[in-house]
Parts: structure tokens; sequence; C-alpha cells
């Protein structure tokens, strides 16, 4: 090692130079330990000679928590801003201290709802707030989650007593971005988000109503039609050159999964699934005759497993039979029976504005052609799909002991009902996401013997 004093060649492992007595250590800014002065980094916390000398490779979530690694990607995400309607009138309605535990209150609200559907919040500015999904998790659903957050924000925000009569209003748009960038100003440090879905969301929820969700025209593709929409047609949106479609969800529709959210209303005809299609009508045919069957269906995403399935479906159903078809989603993967849960609210006509009682009232006469009314189950299960709580809310276990066996066998008791009045096409769809095997119940079902 060269002395930077006397420039005299010294052996490595020294700590002063042998020619002028010069150290050859300094003291590191950032963890005070001694570093030899032929290193660029400290080697116990990798901070460089000086503050700003920081290495790529040393970047980490942990040096920069919530933001994660300081790497620029291009991505697909979907943006969300969110804005409260009236907000301004608050700081006449409250005492400076009051609004600002009643905005704190707000901002856990969204916090909480935002990483309840995987999304990360990019930015708050006063009563707005920026979020994206896809990043820095990809989610093939992102913009579905998206959705699905704005109608829990604009629901939830409507019920905070503290700001009773404020409205939110939201925007959603879909896009290719740069995203990853850290700005750092002072004490500032954000995650630098560039494309225009950030400027595009930022504008449709200002022609969205209060109370309302306003969507970009990919958004709307990509989520399908999982909910309505009511058509707004074009606007010339501030910033944009030209004409842009709009679209306002109208409400969730009643699609059991994915496959029937997406698909037109003219299915393709099937191709080369001629093995695949006389193995399930020879299944088919088996149940007919009293013999329970069980078929797995595995591959790749895209190969028209839900279309195999829908085929049968048909059949089935074109021949007097049932169909209960049950799927799982990503966003449920930890909610115990939410697949069935799903399926017999959809089947009773359950809505989210019923009451307790009326959702009762509609699993007791939807299940009253099968006599079960006198079974010990039909309580327990009227008791959780009659539950208030909306799907996204229901508990992440299922109660200890006794109480979570007989639920399980009052699921079974569900099926073997519909099964003695006619052969049953039980369907569960995406099952690495059903957080439950229903194989794990007791042995008591006759459905697959």
């Amino acid at each position: 090692m060269r002395c930077p004093a006397c420039s005299f060649e010294t052996s490595d492992d020294r700590k002063t130079c042998e020619s002028c007595g010069q150290s050859l250590e300094r003291d590191c800014w950032a963890c005070g330990r001694a570093v030899s002065l032929q290193f660029g980094f400290c080697g116990h916390c990798g901070a460089g000679r000086e503050p700003d000398a920081v290495p790529q490779s040393s970047v980490s979530s942990a040096s920069r928590p919530g933001l994660g690694p300081e790497v620029a990607e291009r991505r697909q995400l979907t943006v969300l801003f969110c804005d409260l309607v009236g907000s301004t009138a608050l700081t006449e309605q409250f005492d400076p201290e009051d609004l600002r535990d009643a905005m704190r209150l707000y901002y856990t609200l969204c916090t909480e709802v935002v990483e309840r559907f995987g999304g990360e919040i990019a930015e708050i500015a006063g009563d707005g707030i920026a979020v994206y999904f896809g990043h820095p998790q990809a989610y093939e659903d992102a913009a579905e989650r998206a959705v699905r957050a704005g109608v829990t924000l604009t629901k939830e925000i409507g019920e905070l007593q503290v700001l009773s009569g404020i409205e939110a209003r939201i925007g959603i748009a879909t896009g290719l971005m740069i995203v990853g960038d850290v700005i750092e100003a002072g004490s500032v440090r954000e995650r630098e988000i560039v494309g225009t879905p950030v400027n595009l969301a930022a504008r449709r929820q200002n022609i969205a109503a209060p109370n309302s969700i306003v969507i970009s025209a990919l958004t709307r593709d990509l989520v399908g039609n999982a909910f309505a929409y009511e058509d707004l047609g074009e606007h010339n949106l501030k910033g944009f050159s030209a004409d842009i479609q709009a679209f306002a969800v109208a409400g969730e529709n009643a699609a059991a999964n994915r496959f029937e959210a997406h698909a037109g209303a003219a299915l393709p005809p099937m191709v080369n699934r001629t093995s695949e299609r006389a193995l399930l009508e020879d299944r088919r045919r088996q149940v007919e005759k009293g013999s329970g069957q069980v078929v797995l269906l595995s591959g790749e995403p895209g190969i028209g497993k839900s279309r195999l399935v829908y085929d049968q479906r048909e059949q089935m159903l074109g021949a007097g039979h049932t169909h209960l078809g049950h799927a799982g989603t990503p966003l449920h993967q930890h909610t115990p029976l939410y697949p069935v849960i799903h399926q017999l609210r959809l089947a009773a006509g359950i809505s989210r504005e019923d009451t307790m009682v009326q959702r009762r009232r509609k699993f007791e006469a939807l299940h009253e052609p099968f006599n079960w009314q006198g079974s010990a189950h039909v309580s327990l299960m009227a008791e959780l799909v009659a539950s208030p709580a909306s799907l996204e809310d229901l508990p992440s276990d299922l109660p200890p002991g006794g109480r979570k066996e007989q639920l399980l066998e009052a699921v079974i008791d569900l099926f073997e009902a519909h099964a003695r009045r006619h052969p049953l096409l039980l369907v569960f769809e995406d099952v690495q996401c059903v957080p439950i095997r229903l194989t794990q119940t007791p042995a008591t079902s006759s459905i697959c013997p």
C-alpha cells in the first residue's frame, strides 16, 4: 500500500507508515470503526469513503425500509388514486388537532385495505393516496385486486364515524411503467413511478362521482366480467391529446370463477381434446350408475383446463344433473371454506346489503327441497353463510376443536344432500388456492366411495 503523505510503499497490514508515521487508517463516518485507506468501503457496515459513496450491490430492502431494491424496472402496473370529496370543509368543522387524529384514522384504514389486497402505497399527499398493484410483488390479477380494493375503500371510508358524511372517489388505470428508482430529498425518500397510468388514474378520479370508482379501458379488459360497469364514454382529460374512454364500476357480478368472468359470450370450439372428453364422459356414465368418481385436471395455465370443465358442465346440466362450482382465488387462499361460502351465497342470491336474518332465510329456502332443515348441520352452515362480514373479512382460521369438525362434516352433508337427488358434478378450480382440503374430513361420505 502507498502512503498518501510520502508515497512510501508499505505492507498492507501496517496501521502507520514506516517512513513518515502517517496513519494508514480512517474512521468510518457511518459506524466509527477503523478502516484501511486502501479500501474504498467499510468492511463492517459497507459505507463508502463519503456519505454519498454507496455501492449498488450494498443497497437492499433492509437499508431502504419499505422501498426495496434501487433497481428500476419496466412493468405493467395498476395504479389507484383515492381522494376525499369535501375534505376542505373538514378544516372548518374540526379543530386542527382533532382533524389530525381523524386523518390518521383515514390513513390507517387505507393502509390496511391496500395491504389486504396486496398493494403498496406510493405517495400520500394531503387526503390523496396513490397506490400501485404489481410491484414489488407481481400478481396475475393485479387489476382485479385494485378494483376490489377500491370497492372496499369506498365502503369502509363511508363507515368512518369520525368522518361522517365524507365520501371517496377513486380512479384506476393500468399500463407499462418504470418503477423502482428511489428519490431522496433530505429526509424524504419515495419510490419513483413514471408512466401514463399515474396521470391517467389521477385524472380519472377527478371525473368520478362521490363514492364511485372510474377505471381505464385496459383495466376493464383485464378485470373482465367480474364486475358490472357503466360506460361513461370518452372524456377530454387534461394533459392527454386524445379523448380517453372511462368506465364506472357498478358492482360485483355473480361469476363463480375467473373463467366465467373472462370468457366471452361465444366460446371457441374444443380442439384436439377427444381423449380427455372421452375419459370424462366415461366417468360421468359411471357416476350415473351410482359409482362415484374423482378426476384431477392439472397442467400449465392457459392450456384449456377450465374450458374442458365448462364443456363437461354443459353436458351434465343438459342431462338434468346438478353442478356445484367452487373456485379458489389468490386473494382468499388463507380464508377457510371460502369457495363453499362464496358458492352458497351466489346460489342463494345473498347480497352485501342483506341483513343476517334475510341471508339465513335465503339459505334455508335454497335447501328446503332437500329436507335438510332437520339436520344438526343446517344451523352451522346458515350461521356461516349468513355472517354479515364480507368474504374479504372472514376469519383466517376455522374454530378450534369439535366445532371445526362439525363445520367440515356439514359441508360434506350438504354435498351428499345434492347427490342423493341427482348425479352431482362437484368442481373445485384453482385448488392450489383452496386453503383447506375437504379430504381431511372424517371418511363418512359416500359421494366418492
